[in-house]
């Protein structure tokens, strides 16, 4: 089951209204996305992680009965703030002590806005001189990520580390 899922047996989230990102089928993939829509819409429940995908859900006619919201679907017991002097030691193990360090973690597209934090973060290093920035995630935009934060002079202080497997690590 999906942790803290309100539905025992829950094994996927599925979105609706919002593109091939968070897997709209209706209006898509010809007959078959159709089809597959229409099936979908059986569904005895479904997890929103955010309120764009309810108001989606509820677009689609599912009944709001129907549709539990859990804001982000994160296992808290898997993610969760690091203990007193565990923050630190980790930032060492990944070369960061003594640094301040902001993490991303999640698709590189446009949706998720990471074009606007590198956009920031010559700003905030200029406040901050020993702030980092940490970007866990891949996706259409990333070679473009990289170019940007190359042509505002902060690759440096910006760490790509790609699609990682290991996320509670970080």
């Amino acid at each position: 089951s999906a942790p803290n899922s309100p539905m025992p047996g829950t094994q996927k989230v599925a979105a609706a209204n919002l593109g091939t990102e968070s897997g709209s089928l209706s209006g898509r993939y010809g007959f078959i996305g159709n089809l597959l829509a229409r099936l979908v819409r059986k569904v005895d429940g479904y997890v929103a992680i955010s309120e764009e995908i309810r108001e989606g859900l509820l677009r689609d006619g599912i009944p709001p009965g129907r549709i539990h919201r859990i804001d982000n679907f994160v296992d808290s017991s898997v993610f969760f703030p690091p203990a007193a002097g565990e923050q630190e030691r980790l930032k060492k193990i990944f070369g960061y002590s003594g640094k301040t360090l902001v993490l991303f973690s999640g698709r590189m597209v446009p949706r998720k806005g990471v074009e606007h934090l590198l956009g920031a973060w010559k700003e905030v290093i200029r406040e901050h001189p020993g702030a980092r920035l940490l970007l866990l995630g891949e996706g259409p935009l990333l070679g473009d990520l990289r170019v940007m934060a190359t042509g505002r002079g902060i690759e440096v202080i910006v760490c790509f580390k790609g699609r990682m497997g290991n996320g509670p690590d970080y």
